[in-house]
């Protein structure tokens, strides 16, 4: 075996787990479009540049919003969200 045969055989593995993240990607896709989770992700952030933070905090705030039983789980969603707006803003 020539060093030609190892770059060969590591080419191929490479090429091969290229293709395995790509399907991975492709099948990802398909699920956000069949649960529309990154249709409300970006609702979401619509509403969040729409209304700011302050507007968020008033309308989906836990203490604010007592009425809603899964008012901690929404505006955990909602502050993931502004935060990764933030970050991608920080990031430019």
């Amino acid at each position: 075996m020539d060093i030609s045969d190892g770059a060969s055989n590591n080419y191929e593995k490479l090429k091969k787990a290229l293709k395995n993240l790509e399907d991975i990607r492709d099948r990802l896709i398909e699920v956000n479009k069949l649960t529309g989770s990154l249709a409300r992700y970006e609702a979401m952030k619509e509403e969040i540049r729409k209304t700011g933070w302050s507007g968020i905090c008033a309308k989906y705030h836990p203490d604010i919003n007592v009425g809603e039983p899964a008012a901690h789980e929404l505006f955990a969603m909602y502050r993931f969200v502004y935060d990764t707006m933030e970050r991608d803003k920080r990031s430019l």
